[in-house]
């Protein structure tokens, strides 16, 4: 009996799916997520959902992670919506046209900075101290004289309020570019499943320049092994310069940004293993992680 190329294709993938199951099972969710980025694009469509599953998240945080496009919701008339719009004209305006100071459109109703604090007081009040630090963080875009961008982990056990917290400033997007998990090499980036034309798209640095990166969970960076976690740091180091980052592969060659690539980071991430505490210590990051979430709202710079 023949077997077309569609049925030869499905076997296939069924098996490469039963095969990345069995692999990851004793591996940490970031080394899952190191691996499923080196896939090329048709593998990664065949391991997605099981991706997603082992790593506790949704596809779609998986898919912008990997840079993998599916095909964008549209309504029912066959148009996407009007967020759908903003998002996607926000990210793709060319980083040498963007403005520091981003133009948007007036809130509804405008509050004052008294009323912001009173509504967290009062449905959040556990939350206050940590979402003003978040406030000063993101306004120092409107500071002339700031320079290099300014990282900030609140660090605490899950369920304790981080992510509530990070939500309060996932606002605008020509303000600020929110993901769920990233990688460092995800800055400039050297896929090889990537059209030449296509790769100035994908890459996140440009996205970023003059906005506040929210981060809602940093585990894919400390959860990764020892000399993974190294070189993430090293990239790291070098983008929180504010000069951009310059990068070569084999690949690839040279590809990367200089000049003023400004941004914040916010992020929130779990209690950091002390294996990792080490590597971030010994590196050059500037990152500072405040312990503000509960009851003690001390904040520790952990740059050496």
């Amino acid at each position: 009996m023949k077997i077309s190329h569609e049925e030869q294709l499905q076997n296939e993938a069924e098996v490469f799916r039963k095969l990345f199951v069995d692999a990851a099972g004793d591996h940490s969710r970031g080394e899952i997520l190191s691996e499923v980025e080196k896939l090329d694009r048709r593998h990664y469509s065949w391991i997605r959902e099981e991706a997603a599953k082992l790593c506790n998240r949704r596809v779609e945080q998986i898919d912008a992670l990997v840079n993998f496009h599916p095909p964008i919701a549209q309504s029912s008339n066959g148009e996407r919506t009007k967020e759908q719009k903003a998002k996607s004209t926000a990210a793709t305006v060319p980083a040498a046209e963007r403005q520091r100071i981003a133009k948007v459109a007036p809130p509804q109703k405008p509050i004052s900075l008294c009323v912001w604090r009173d509504v967290i007081a009062k449905n959040f009040p556990s939350l206050l101290g940590s979402a003003e630090i978040c406030l000063s963080v993101e306004a120092q875009l409107l500071l002339n004289d700031v320079t290099n961008p300014f990282a900030l982990a609140l660090v605490d056990v899950p369920a304790s309020g981080k992510t509530i917290t990070l939500n309060f400033f996932d606002g605008p997007p020509e303000l600020t570019y929110t993901t769920d998990c990233f990688t460092a090499a995800s800055f400039v980036s050297h896929a090889t499943n990537v059209r030449r034309e296509e790769r100035p798209s994908v890459d996140l640095l440009p996205r970023i320049r003059y906005r506040t990166v929210i981060v809602r969970e940093l585990g894919s960076i400390f959860g990764a092994k020892d000399d993974e976690l190294i070189k993430s740091l090293g990239i790291l180091t070098r983008v929180l310069d504010g000069e951009g980052l310059e990068t070569d592969s084999g690949v690839h060659g040279r590809r990367g940004y200089t000049g003023d690539y400004l941004f914040n980071l916010l992020a929130g991430t779990t209690p950091i293993q002390p294996r990792s505490s080490r590597s971030w210590a010994t590196s050059a990051a500037d990152c500072s992680f405040s312990h503000c979430i509960r009851q003690t709202r001390a904040t520790t710079n952990w740059s050496p």
